[in-house]
């Protein structure tokens, strides 16, 4: 006979779940209604109201919905028999942005995330948390939650880079949000910043991290941008191990590095980009050194390069030292990205490349659909014996 228990301590950390995913869904369904009222308002042309970005304090938010399908490349457990593909739907990202900027040197920004992938716990999160005093024109000083200053790919929001996901380049190397206090000094043509930091995780990682810009600024020619980006991070005698999904987010991490217990790592990344207002091409380099506990040394590496274009009301400008990608309704985009990554070393690891191919559509400034096709291959140690098989991902994303 089939017996049935039932835990009070489980089901009540359900419904709390359960009561969590309520409360956030109801707030992401208000601001929606208000922002399909405001955009239905402005269409009967209604009188102008001031605008978010002219108050001082500001809400924005997104809501991204992903779907993926790949063949046995991206499925750990793959073998020659199996010829389904994996289908998985998922939030990938939602996003809920406080920001409160009055007319003085002191500013605010607060940030909730939720996302339910698969094969991971539906999690909330706290995103950004920090609060920013500026000194002068040029000079900011930075405290609480953020993100190191790293890459030009990190630094680009994830509403506005091309591809779906990041390259496996940047998602391997490059350092995400942390605690700590930054220090910016900016102009037009260039920028610096440093700051000192701790993961906020288990393992509690401490470094230390700068990155420096540089835009050649001419109106009449392209566009050019460089940069340089150093991170030494203090392992404390951890487990580290780099895994990666090959960039479709619901795969299974099959790129994979040796895994160890290490006391260090430093980590220096190249950056570079050439604009039009419709062609844009950019790529980063970088290189991961890892000291062992015992003494002995990793190396890894990895680059990507990316050409992505503009058609039908869109441009490339170059703004605050950023790149950005300004579009009207019904704006197309391509892009093609080639991406390697070698976790190989002192004969461990895997060593792959995927190649992206892409297009994405503006139905208007706030709604995006994408779609990517993922070429991957993949050598040295690998977790599966069939490495055959690609991946397609879609998106529908909604800013507001």
């Amino acid at each position: 006979m089939n017996s049935f228990t039932t835990n009070s301590k489980g089901n009540s950390l359900l419904d709390k779940t359960l009561v969590y995913k309520i409360l956030w869904f109801k707030l992401l369904a208000i601001i929606l209604t208000l922002q399909f009222y405001a955009i239905s308002a402005a269409a009967q042309q209604a009188p102008e109201l001031p605008k978010y970005n002219e108050s001082a304090f500001n809400v924005s938010g997104y809501v991204m919905l992903d779907y993926d399908q790949y063949g046995a490349f991206y499925d750990k457990s793959g073998n020659e028999d199996d010829t389904n593909n994996e289908e998985h739907f998922e939030i990938r990202r939602s996003k809920l942005a406080f920001q409160y900027t009055p007319k003085g040197p002191i500013s605010a920004e607060l940030e909730f995330t939720y996302h339910d992938e698969y094969q991971q716990q539906e999690e909330y999160e706290l995103a950004d948390a920090y609060i920013n005093y500026k000194s002068s024109d040029f000079l900011e000083i930075q405290l609480g939650k953020m993100k190191e200053p790293f890459g030009l790919e990190r630094q680009t929001g994830s509403t506005k880079i091309t591809g779906i996901e990041r390259s496996m380049v940047t998602t391997a190397f490059s350092p995400g949000r942390s605690i700590g206090a930054m220090l910016t000094m900016s102009e037009p043509h260039y920028s610096m910043a440093f700051g000192l930091f701790e993961e906020d995780t288990s393992e509690a990682v401490q470094a230390a991290t700068s990155r420096m810009t540089y835009g050649f600024i001419d109106p009449n020619q392209a566009q050019k941008h460089l940069g340089l980006s150093l991170s030494h991070r203090d392992l404390k005698d951890q487990e580290f191990q780099i895994k990666e999904r090959g960039e479709a987010n619901s795969a299974d991490n099959v790129i994979r590095s040796a895994k160890f217990d290490a006391k260090s790592q430093n980590i220096i990344q190249l950056e570079g980009a050439w604009f039009t207002q419709q062609l844009r091409l950019q790529s980063e380099i970088s290189y991961s050194s890892i000291e062992q506990v015992n003494g002995v040394n990793w190396a890894y590496s990895g680059f990507y390069v990316q050409a992505s274009y503009l058609f039908n009301k869109g441009q490339y400008q170059y703004k605050n030292n950023k790149i950005k990608t300004k579009v009207k309704k019904g704006a197309w985009e391509l892009v093609g990205r080639y991406s390697g990554l070698d976790l190989q070393d002192n004969d461990i690891g895997s060593e792959a490349s995927v190649l992206l191919l892409g297009a994405n559509y503006y139905i208007n400034k706030q709604f995006k659909l994408m779609a990517n096709i993922l070429l991957p291959e993949i050598s040295g140690n690998t977790v599966d014996d069939d490495q055959s098989g690609n991946g397609v991902s879609m998106r529908a994303q909604y800013v507001f």
